[in-house]
């Protein structure tokens, strides 16, 4: 998002990857997630009593943004060491906005990679407004990142930052700009991803009335809200957790894929690819294609079930399923796969054991939308009630 190229995790070079990787690892370890589950307590709380408020409203609710709100709240907490005030508020910070904004521009400032000459006239084009919003941002991450690194109260608080801060001063220590770039990273990769997916799997089942009658009777079977706030409960829900990989196939929340470069001469698919090409598997393409899986338009949770894998008369029997990989393979896959898949479950099952859910009219066609290096989500309009 800012800084020297190559001084984050997604663009950095191998050894200064490794480097990065080493720093950030503990934070999301097991130890690591245990830690930061008071963290994620505090904001899904916080979502929970403001749904309740708007239920009792009967007014229309916008999941998107409260989706949203949660977690970059809390991903700004464990990045930054505070959050963006969002749920309090019922408002996106500017900071927030202007991520937004700026995932619109990436794939146009992707041409001058591919066409440097048109760098010049890319630059004229952009809005002079988003340039300096721009630069608003990149102030407020430096100065964020330096207030937690002042405040000597918050070190052992076991977040992203305490992680990074490991080996401070030391050789393979990460430098001031190292840590700004990559909590913005994080925040970035880590708050929008992870509500991308909230909505989608919200979507899905609400257009799906009998995958959401199994999934809230499952989550229902647990006797009190207080236990879903246990990663060791929320991760022993089978049917809740092939509703997230059905959501995961049919909206997966970076549509087009990372890309890596051949560094050698290569065969991929047949295809003869030279050093310095760069490759990606387009997801969408992947997971909708009718090579891979079995009516592949369709929300079906059940395919994931073992069921399906273990009956060779099941449909879904030769399913490939191991070509669903959201969080892309090998040692530049994602770092954050745990913790969002202990977000994703202790947020949907908090949302699902409270509330009885209708999606609202003009939300019908929601998955329709267009997609930049991510969707460009339109609201998702919903009607709440109190369970029964």
């Amino acid at each position: 998002m800012s800084g020297s190229k190559g001084t984050d995790l997604l663009s950095a070079d191998d050894r200064n990857h490794s480097r990065y990787r080493k720093a950030l690892s503990p934070a999301f370890s097991t130890r690591g997630l245990q830690a930061q589950e008071p963290h994620i307590i505090v904001y899904v709380e916080k979502l929970i009593s403001r749904l309740k408020g708007i239920a009792e409203s009967q007014l229309p609710v916008d999941m998107v943004k409260w989706y949203d709100l949660t977690t970059f709240d809390l991903i700004g907490d464990l990045a930054f060491g505070q959050s963006f005030g969002g749920l309090d508020s019922s408002e996106y910070h500017y900071w927030v906005s202007t991520i937004f904004n700026f995932v619109k521009v990436v794939p146009f400032l992707k041409l001058k990679d591919a066409y440097p000459v048109v760098l010049p006239l890319l630059m004229a084009v952009l809005p002079k407004k988003f340039l300096e919003t721009h630069k608003r941002q990149v102030q407020y991450a430096k100065e964020t990142v330096h207030k937690r690194l002042d405040d000597k109260a918050a070190y052992g608080r076991g977040d992203f930052m305490d992680s990074m801060l490991r080996h401070r001063g030391e050789k393979d220590g990460l430098s001031d700009e190292e840590l700004e770039v990559n909590a913005t990273l994080l925040i970035f990769a880590g708050s929008e991803t992870t509500a991308t997916l909230l909505s989608g799997v919200t979507y899905w089942l609400l257009k799906s009335p009998e995958a959401l009658a199994k999934v809230t009777a499952e989550i229902r079977t647990i006797p009190t809200e207080a236990e879903i706030n246990r990663y060791n409960v929320t991760n022993q829900l089978p049917y809740m957790h092939a509703c997230i990989e059905e959501a995961l196939r049919l909206y997966p929340p970076l549509p087009s894929g990372p890309q890596r470069r051949a560094v050698v001469p290569c065969q991929i698919s047949g295809y003869d690819i030279p050093p310095g090409t760069k490759v990606s598997v387009h997801q969408s393409a992947a997971y909708w294609s009718p090579i891979n899986f079995h009516d592949p338009q369709s929300f079906i949770p059940e395919r994931w079930l073992p069921d399906a894998r273990n009956d060779p008369s099941s449909p879904f029997f030769s399913d490939k399923r191991d070509v669903l990989q959201p969080f892309s393979v090998g040692p530049r896959n994602c770092i954050g796969k745990n913790l969002a898949y202990a977000e994703i479950r202790m947020i949907l099952a908090r949302v699902l054991w409270n509330f009885d859910m209708e999606l609202c009219q003009e939300s019908q066609a929601w998955k329709d939308q267009r997609t930049y290096i991510l969707w460009d989500k339109p609201p998702l309009m919903c009607k709440l009630k109190l369970r029964t």
